[in-house]
């Protein structure tokens, strides 16, 4: 035994061992500490490694080979070649065939293991901390066990996304007994309380509809009794134990934003999209007065800090919550102030911290509510939070315990950037069309010859114009300039686009209103209507005589028409179609014009939930039907005078109707409407800045839809699982964390 072992020792696979081993050691060492100083992805550090690995049985193997040809000899320059050929054949084919399949085993395994590394770019970059990522690891390294947060993981299961594209909403209670959140499905939500005292304790408080953009985030009072909701732009709350639902802001919203809830009052984002505050017990509401000439800005996700006299809220313009600023404001002298730049979602913690939302992660600085001033750095304390910057949602919360809940994930509405617009047949097949333009596309609509399609991008969050597809041509093209251009519609003949300039953005009565532009790019636009009131274009009559139009401003909400000139000035006063007693209209309206003009759909929600309905038109009291389809939204009518179409959730309908016989003078009395019926299933784009997001070419016979295909591939949540779970990540002890990561600057 002792002679074998000894023999081992002075063999070459002895020496290959302890030789490959030190040096493959010390380039380990290497790799660990050099490849970070120059911030390589991940998998070169993998790459590396998993060669050093197979290199040692290939080492082995070859130290074998040596050793069986030359018999443990050493090596003679001066044999020849015949004696060496003689000492290769002491191996037989058969060990050469097994080793060989031995190493071809060994390298696929590599390659199998390296390919989804190499080839996939976005693996590749998922696997490479991000800079802010880093930070948060650095900082937490640096604290030890009695002052770092446990970690746990809550699964939710399959919550979907919403129309926002985010999978859940999220409430802790001011205790950190009671866990609300959200589950998603077509066109509504379920709200459920999970009791964290107790094992498998889930119980359904509400459900609430997505048939406005304001629904959902759900907040917890003070007390942690009430839970509160939007349900489509009423804002409701459902005690805790679950019971009958109250409703406590009956005027339709129609911005969505967080609010504060206390036991007598509600802080929200009202008309003017100016911050107001409702008694509960008197219904009466106020309106905060601040801020009148910044028109250009909206005030959203009011939180009142424990002196009860100041608030913390996020000023922004329409679209660019995240590129919005936070402002603290005095309730007894109006005097307000901005704290933090780039800041929004902020909330105060018992620890003397005010934590907010920035490029999709959690930060923290300290605060000092007596001198209401900033006393340290600003510093990220959680990266990655599932969340919309376009509206400022954020999923986390805290409770006055300092537990933290939050869902991992990214800004969901950057994904929005890889929306298209898409021909889609009426058995869903997609046909992406080549727009060549970084901006989001949003407002559809096709031309009267059915080969053209108006739509606006929003370069920014807060600059828009219109552009024009050509499907003759493949190719699309910009028609408007001022940055300020959305809602486009045609003229009949289809030489002109009619828009909105300003809107939300407007900053002059000179430039804002309705504007018209010839579709082909010649000539400069001018203005068709002028004025402060917000308008947005509907449609225009087949003489180009009439033109429709919705106001969604609080005192003058509804449906209007003007008479048009020859070249297309408004030229007379408006005319209201008075199609909803109960002001059910808002931005989801969705008004349809027939093409034979003698009749009107649009949605509602006088029932409380969109449905859709249809009116004789312009004899619009003359009669009313419905179609009886939960959640029914964008009504549009096919050209053969037979089908009517409408989106529900991520699905699309058909419904067929016949018209009755025409009274004497030549108006319609009568539309019989079929049940609605399935066309197809695709996923879409369709919130109050994109509408339109489809529409009907009868020459085509094809939609042109602002397609987001799978939504669930397009979410940060959906790549980070791996599947459609849902889960939670909890931290206990969170306030000491957030003491010892971001300290007060001591002076």
């Amino acid at each position: 035994m002792s002679n074998k072992w000894g023999k081992f020792k002075q063999s070459t696979l002895a020496r290959i061992v302890i030789g490959y081993s030190l040096v493959a050691w010390i380039l380990i060492q290497l790799i660990e500490a050099v490849l970070p100083t120059f911030e390589a992805p991940l998998w070169v550090a993998q790459t590396l490694t998993f060669l050093l690995i197979l290199g040692f049985p290939l080492a082995l193997v070859a130290g074998w080979l040596i050793e069986k040809i030359y018999d443990g000899s050493e090596f003679n320059e001066n044999e020849t070649q015949a004696e060496t050929s003689t000492l290769a054949r002491k191996i037989s084919y058969k060990k050469l065939f097994g080793v060989g399949i031995g190493v071809f085993s060994v390298v696929c395994l590599f390659g199998f293991y390296m390919v989804p590394f190499i080839f996939d770019k976005d693996s590749s970059i998922n696997l490479q901390p991000r800079k802010n990522e880093r930070q948060e690891n650095s900082a937490l390294s640096q604290l030890d066990g009695r002052t770092r947060g446990v970690r746990s993981l809550i699964n939710l299961g399959n919550t979907s996304l919403n129309d926002w594209g985010l999978r859940t909403e999220i409430a802790l209670s001011s205790n950190g007994r009671y866990l609300a959140y959200t589950s998603n499905k077509e066109g509504e939500s379920e709200i459920f309380a999970k009791d964290l005292w107790y094992e498998n304790s889930v119980s359904k408080l509400a459900d609430y509809s997505w048939s406005t953009d304001v629904h959902g985030v759900i907040f917890f009072d003070e007390d942690g009794e009430w839970l509160y909701f939007f349900d489509a732009g009423i804002l409701k709350r459902v005690r805790v134990e679950g019971g009958s639902v109250q409703v406590i802001i009956d005027e339709q919203l129609n911005m969505t934003s967080g609010y504060f809830a206390t036991e007598d009052s509600v802080i929200y984002t009202g008309a003017e999209n100016m911050l107001h505050r409702i008694s509960i017990n008197e219904r009466t509401t106020k309106q905060l007065t601040f801020f009148d000439t910044e028109e250009t800005k909206i005030y959203r996700w009011p939180y009142l800090l424990p002196d009860n006299k100041n608030i913390l809220m996020t000023a922004a313009k329409l679209g660019a919550t995240f590129e919005g600023d936070t402002l603290i404001y005095d309730l007894e002298t109006n005097e307000h102030s901005t704290l933090l730049y780039g800041a929004y979602n902020a909330r105060y913690i018992k620890t003397g911290h005010i934590v907010f939302m920035r490029d999709s992660s959690l930060w923290a600085v300290p605060f000092d509510l007596e001198t209401q001033k900033i006393i340290g750095n600003e510093e990220v304390v959680v990266v990655g939070i599932h969340s919309q910057g376009q509206v400022g949602a954020a999923s986390y919360s805290f409770s006055d315990n300092g537990t933290l809940v939050y869902l991992k994930g990214s800004d969901t509405y950057a994904g929005a950037e890889a929306t298209n617009i898409s021909w889609i047949n009426r058995t869903g097949i997609s046909e992406p069309l080549n727009i060549q333009n970084s901006g989001r596309l949003s407002q559809v609509r096709v031309s009267p010859s059915g080969t053209k399609i108006a739509f606006s991008v929003f370069d920014t969050t807060s600059s828009s114009d219109i552009w024009i597809w050509d499907e003759d041509r493949k190719t699309s093209r910009r028609i408007t300039f001022s940055g300020l251009a959305q809602h486009p519609i045609w003229s009949s003949k289809g030489d002109y686009i009619v828009y909105q300039n300003g809107g939300s953005f407007r900053s002059s009565e000179e430039n804002s209103g309705l504007w018209v532009v010839s579709a082909d790019g010649t000539g400069q636009p001018f203005q068709a209507l002028s004025g402060e009131n917000l308008y947005n274009p509907v449609s225009i009559s087949l003489d180009d005589k009439e033109l429709l139009v919705f106001s969604p401003e609080s005192d003058s909400r509804g449906l209007y028409r003007y008479p048009l000139s020859n070249d297309f000035i408004v030229d007379g006063a408006a005319t209201k179609v008075e199609i909803s007693a109960f002001d059910g209209l808002n931005n989801y309206h969705g008004t349809a014009i027939s093409p034979d003009e003698k009749w009107l759909a649009y949605v509602s929600y006088e029932t409380g939930v969109a449905q859709i309905y249809v009116r004789p038109y312009p004899d619009v009291e003359s009669g009313k039907w419905q179609i009886s389809y939960p959640n029914a939204l964008s009504p549009l009518w096919g050209d053969n005078g037979e089908s009517l179409f409408f989106w529900s959730g991520s699905e699309q309908y058909q419904v067929e109707y016949t018209v009755g016989p025409e009274r004497a003078d030549g108006s319609s009395g009568f539309i019989d409407l079929g049940q609605p019926e399935l066309m197809f299933s695709v996923s879409g784009l369709q919130n109050g800045l994109t509408l339109p997001a489809w529409d009907y070419s009868a020459q085509l016979d094809k939609f042109a839809m602002l397609e987001t295909g799978s939504s669930e591939k397009n979410t940060e949540s959906e790549d980070e699982f791996g599947s459609a779970q849902t889960e939670l990540y909890i931290v206990e002890g969170w306030f000491n964390e957030i003491t010892n990561l971001v300290p007060k600057r001591v002076d």
